[in-house]
């Protein structure tokens, strides 16, 4: 019955490539659905046939992190459907729970991380939620941020980052998780740093009472973000969309100082940035700036607002050469950076009004682009009239 059981997880979960041993007849779709039906007849031996499958050293690496997938997937609580845990005996509860913590002490290493991450704090948030204590659990990972071993101080920030996006009634949990987001940002592991600001901006989103901390903070995570720039594009723009919504969100929320402005400003107009990270760069700029306590910092700072609208401009006459323009939209090739820049400059004419007709005007810039010898640049020019005249009446 264990090796029946063994086939049909590796069967349910595993490519078929990693399959440990060979069981051409057993499907993926049959395995899932006989897990399924014994988990719901018998949950209690199910989740403990798992766990004891886990903590077995002799178990495979590959089945040792298919059970990982399918124990974090069942203990992830839901307010829109009964789940298996929820029908578990307290007794086997509590084993799970023990369970848990030893395989966070015995497997918190590279190869299981996330699963284990996502296994503990999916485990505390389905244990708050029935009424178990579970501070135990957060000492031991408040403890761990502390730990030398890096590995550890990333699993503890990962659980508590998903415990966090999953819960955020629970008790001392803010003084937890408050100490060791802005901590992290100190950490000698680039990684944690990343992991921490990320957190930090979650944070910021969910508790009004981490946004002292974090404006404190803001500094600090502007330097890991500029660090990470050209190595690094997943995380700085995955921190960037999460900065946009929380200004769009929580007006005052972020106050960026002109460094943190010229950093952005620096990113969008980077050679050798893709485009994401430079059009995010850009959309921070302009999220910020359509605030309206907000919106008075471009108008006063005339030097950066000029660097700002001459980047747009140029964003602006990188057109395709396109033979074809005259024939129909179905002939349209889309030019991302320039559409991208000449939403951003409509916008910022909404923001700063008359502010942004000395810089297109007195200083020469349009009239210059209208006499260029370059289509593109007085297609540009005129496309700038259009839409900050527009933006400046409205």
């Amino acid at each position: 019955e264990a090796k029946e059981l063994q086939e049909l997880i590796q069967a349910a979960v595993l490519p078929p490539c990693d399959s440990i041993v060979a069981v051409p007849a057993i499907t993926g779709a049959y395995a899932s659905q006989e897990l399924e039906r014994r988990m719901q007849a018998n949950p209690d031996e199910f989740f403990i046939a798992l766990y004891s499958l886990v903590r077995d050293i002799t178990t495979p690496a590959d089945l040792r992190r298919a059970c990982l997938i399918i124990l974090q997937n069942n203990l992830q609580s839901s307010r829109f459907r009964h789940t298996a845990f929820q029908d578990l005996r307290a007794a086997t509860v509590e084993h799970i729970k023990h369970e848990s913590i030893e395989i966070l002490f015995s497997y918190a290493s590279e190869q299981y991380k996330e699963h284990i991450a996502k296994l503990i704090s999916n485990l505390a948030v389905s244990l708050h939620q029935r009424g178990n204590q579970i501070r135990d659990i957060l000492q031991l990972l408040a403890a761990w941020t502390q730990s030398p071993v890096e590995t550890q101080r990333e699993t503890s920030l990962l659980c508590f980052t998903r415990i966090l996006v999953h819960s955020e009634d629970i008790e001392n949990l803010f003084e937890i998780l408050s100490d060791t987001f802005v901590a992290g940002l100190e950490d000698s592991s680039p990684v944690i740093q990343q992991m921490s600001a990320v957190a930090c901006v979650h944070f910021a989103s969910a508790c009004l009472e981490f946004r002292d901390s974090f404006a404190n903070s803001i500094p600090k995570l502007f330097e890991i973000i500029a660090h990470c720039m050209n190595t690094k594009e997943i995380f700085v723009i995955e921190i960037l969309e999460l900065m946009t919504q929380l200004i769009e969100g929580s007006t005052g929320a972020i106050d960026l100082s002109e460094r943190e402005m010229d950093i952005l400003l620096e990113a969008a107009t980077h050679p050798n940035y893709e485009l994401r990270i430079r059009a995010i760069s850009l959309e921070v700029i302009i999220t910020y700036a359509e605030q309206k306590p907000r919106s008075s910092f471009l108008r006063s700072h005339a030097p950066f607002l000029q660097k700002l609208v001459t980047v747009l401009l140029n964003m602006m006459s990188l057109i395709s050469d396109n033979e074809d323009w005259n024939k129909g939209e179905e002939y349209d090739i889309d030019d991302e950076e320039a559409e991208t820049a000449c939403s951003i400059l409509d916008r910022l004419a909404l923001a700063v009004h008359n502010n942004i007709m000395p810089i297109l005007f007195e200083n020469g810039v349009v009239q210059a682009m209208i006499s260029s010898e370059n289509w593109k640049e007085r297609h540009a020019a005129l496309t700038a009239i259009a839409v900050t005249g527009e933006g400046c009446f409205d």
